[in-house]
């Protein structure tokens, strides 16, 4: 199995074209994974739309245990390489 960083750094230097959704889960698992539940407060309207769909991303992972959230990250991210 390959390893959660090893994984990460493959995707920043390949940089696959992935889809809204797709990054979406990307990122999601993979601040689960690094630093666990979200406990940042939701970006305020004048935010923009990126930084609330990426807190609502990361949120949407909360209770997930940082090792399932690897894993996770790894089985989602292995076959878009």
């Amino acid at each position: 199995m390959a390893d959660f960083d090893t994984v990460a750094q493959q995707l920043r230097d390949k940089k696959p074209d992935l889809s809204n959704e797709q990054k979406q889960e990307v990122y999601g698992l993979f601040k689960q994974g690094s630093i666990g539940d979200n406990t940042v407060d939701k970006p305020g309207l004048m935010s923009g739309f990126e930084a609330r769909g990426k807190w609502d991303a990361w949120e949407s992972k909360k209770g997930m245990s940082q090792d399932d959230a690897k894993q996770a990250y790894v089985d989602f991210v292995t076959p878009l390489l």
